[in-house]
């Protein structure tokens, strides 16, 4: 395609002189960045100088521009989509019933839609705008997709916009997840969640986990007496890694809502337990896969989840924490999550709780301490 031979005449002007071709923004933060705008090739400079290049960008003006400085520079080439990938993308999101939008905005949008150049292969992925290797360390959403190569052919194309539309809509889900707001109305519960380390039993609540540790989940509170409008509740626990993975840690699969009706039993003296355990003390080690934001979120319903499988999913990357081997109403915010875990489109409803609760807990994980 036009595009691809544009792109090679490009990466051959860069190999031949002293500058990195970067393939990722996000690994590797670029100091120049060339990109399509208004039917031209712009170069932004490390200052944030934005010059011209044209339709066929020159060697030598290419050469020009990377030359004088003092550090090697960081080259990045942010691709645009080909015609024919343009035009499906906007026809594919083009539905008004469709939970992603296209934004023509820069400020407006929460993705970015980029292509780069590896291995002779043109590929493209969802990535979080203005995000660095450091400042993607304490970042909870996914910084980018895996990237989707791509060639000319019809059938890779329909491949390539099955998973750019499976990617942008787990996205959206784990963007819900993250900022949905409990009713004001939420019944009451007592208990708020915590880590539990198997080995030292040390209970975090924030901080920093490491690569090797073992951890259980549990609920804790400090007010034990229990009051004359007190209620039993389903608890549910899922964590969201780095890359989008939301795992279902409690209850178990297996044993369904039987385990997850809490509190199940009061103390001899009639008070509520101080602590919980919520399934297996060895529940989730700390993986080697990836660092970086975990995000734990406990759900408080009055009514169980029909299909607690809605809180899994899929991550929006290859492979982070690892399961330990052990072991038609007016729709409310939940409602509609809940739907949306199955549908990407709108007007779809299935029963769901009416009253509920969220509660999350975001905890950095980082390589074994030395």
């Amino acid at each position: 395609s036009d595009l691809l031979r544009e792109t090679k005449k490009i990466f051959n002007i860069i190999e031949r002189n002293n500058v990195t071709w970067v393939i990722d923004p996000v690994e590797q933060t670029p100091t120049h960045i060339m990109f399509w705008d208004d039917n031209n090739w712009k170069l932004k400079a490390p200052d944030g100088r934005i010059m011209s290049l044209g339709k066929n960008p020159k060697k030598d003006l290419i050469e020009k521009l990377l030359s004088g400085y003092k550090s090697r520079p960081l080259f990045f080439l942010n691709l645009p989509p080909t015609a024919e990938l343009y035009k499906r993308i906007i026809s594919e999101f083009h539905d008004k019933n469709s939970l992603v939008e296209i934004s023509q905005s820069v400020d407006n949008s929460h993705y970015f839609f980029t292509g780069h150049y590896d291995r002779g292969i043109i590929e493209y992925a969802l990535l979080l705008p203005n995000v660095t290797r450091d400042t993607a360390k304490h970042l909870p959403l996914p910084t980018r997709t895996d990237w989707i190569p791509v060639n000319g052919q019809v059938r890779m194309l329909n491949q390539v916009m099955a998973k750019l539309k499976n990617y942008a809509f787990r996205i959206m889900k784990i963007k819900a997840w993250l900022e949905l707001s409990s009713p004001p109305d939420k019944s009451r519960f007592p208990y708020h969640l915590a880590l539990k380390n198997a080995l030292t039993e040390e209970i975090k609540t924030g901080g920093i986990t490491y690569q090797g540790e073992i951890y259980g989940l549990i609920l804790k509170t400090d007010d034990t007496k229990i009051g004359p409008d007190f209620d039993f509740h389903y608890v549910y626990v899922f964590s969201i890694d780095k890359f989008g993975k939301r795992t279902l840690l409690f209850p178990n699969r297996i044993h369904g809502t039987i385990e997850n009706k809490l509190p199940a039993k009061f103390t001899d003296e009639g008070t509520l337990p101080e602590q919980i355990q919520l399934g297996n003390k060895k529940l989730f080690r700390i993986s080697e896969d990836v660092f970086g934001i975990d995000t734990f979120i406990l759900l408080i319903t009055q009514n169980p989840i029909p299909d607690p499988e809605v809180l899994q999913m899929d991550g929006v990357r290859t492979r982070g924490i690892n399961a330990y081997n052990h072991m038609s109403e007016r729709l409310n915010p939940l409602q509609k999550l809940l739907n949306f875990m199955s549908s990407p489109k709108r007007g779809i409803s299935i029963i769901s709780p009416n009253n509920w609760s969220i509660e999350r807990l975001s905890i950095l994980s980082k390589p074994r301490k030395n």
